[in-house]
């Protein structure tokens, strides 16, 4: 009887001893969670900041592709306008 309590006793302290390691092990986990849902928020924070300076680069970027095109229609129109200002005086003095 005495070997079966003695033997009761060391599973039973085997036992405590697993399952503090485990409640030890489970702490551990539940901070790692905690700080892994800490990061998926800044990593969702820094994603939207991301996505709003490239939205305004993006936009920046297509005004100044835009811009030397408008220029060229400027240089264009002024262009015909004097070829037809011209025309059309020359028109005019043959005319008169």
């Amino acid at each position: 009887m005495e070997i079966t309590q003695r033997i009761c006793e060391e599973r039973r302290r085997t036992i405590e001893n697993c399952l503090e390691k485990s409640s030890e092990s489970i702490e551990e986990l539940e901070k790692r969670q905690r700080e892994i849902e800490k990061l998926s928020i800044q990593i969702g924070e820094i994603l939207k900041y991301h996505n709003e300076k490239q939205l305004d680069h993006s936009m920046r970027i297509q005004a100044l592709e835009k811009r030397p095109v408008k220029l060229w229609d400027k240089a264009i129109s002024g262009f015909l306008g004097a070829v037809g200002g011209s025309l059309a005086a020359a028109l005019l003095s043959l005319i008169i």
